[in-house]
C-alpha cells in the first residue's frame, strides 16, 4: 500500500499537524518493510516532529514489536544517535525510561552515550531508576553508568527509584554500593 501511494506522488516530507511524516509512523508502530521503502525513496532520516522527535527516537520510545529491527534500520542508514528532542532526551534515554533493553543495547553498541543528560540534567540510568525498570538500570550500569551522578537538583538515580517507590531498583543500586547519604 506504502509504494502505491508513492507512485502515486505522496510526499514523503508531509507531515501532519503534530509535525509527523511518513517515516515518523512508520518507526513508531515498528513498520520495518515501510520505514525501509521510504528511506529508499529519500525520507529525511533527521526529520523532526514538532517536539522535536525524530524517527530513532519514536522507535526507541515504541520499541515493542520490530523496533528493534526498526531503530537498529536507522543506525544503519546514519541517524544520529545523540541527536536530542525539544527537551534534550536521546533515543537511549527513551528507550531507557520505557524499559526497552534489546533497543538499548543495540544503541550502546553503536556508541551512545551514557551519561548524557536531558533538559533536567538526567541520565538514562535516572530515567530507568524513576521508571522502576530494573533489568535496564542493571544493563546501564553493566556498561558503565555513574551510580553517583546527580541530576540539575543533585539528585542520583537512587534518588530517583525512591522518590517512585521502585524498591527493586533502589535494592540494586544499593547492592552496587550507592550512597545513602544525601544533602
Amino acid at each position: 500500500m506504502a509504494r502505491l501511494f508513492l507512485e502515486k506522488g505522496a510526499g514523503l516530507e508531509v507531515k501532519g499537524n503534530d509535525g509527523w511524516t511518513a517515516l515518523h509512523i512508520a518507526a513508531c508502530d515498528g513498520h520495518e518493510a515501510v520505514a525501509r521503502l521510504f528511506l529508499e525513496k529519500g525520507a529525511d532520516i533527521e526529520v523532526k516532529m514538532r517536539y522535536g522527535s525524530t524517527a530513532l527516537h519514536l522507535a526507541a520510545y515504541n520499541a515493542s514489536n520490530g523496533h528493534e529491527a526498526v531503530a537498529r534500520l536507522f543506525l544503519e542508514k546514519g541517524a544520529g544517535l545523540e541527536v536530542k528532542d525539544n527537551d534534550e532526551r536521546t533515543a537511549l534515554q527513551f528507550a531507557a525510561s520505557n524499559g526497552h533493553e534489546a533497543v538499548a543495547r543495540l544503541l550502546l553498541e553503536k556508541g551512545a552515550g551514557l551519561e548524557v543528560r536531558n533538559d533536567f540534567g538526567s541520565t538514562a540510568l535516572q530515567l530507568a531508576a524513576g521508571s522502576g525498570h530494573e533489568a535496564m538500570a542493571r544493563l546501564l550500569l553493566e556498561k558503565g553508568a555513574g551510580l553517583e551522578v546527580k541530576d540539575s537538583d543533585g539528585r542520583t538515580a537512587l534518588q530517583y527509584a525512591a522518590s517512585n517507590g521502585h524498591e527493586a531498583v533502589a535494592r540494586l543500586f544499593l547492592e552496587k554500593g550507592a550512597g545513602i547519604e544525601w544533602s
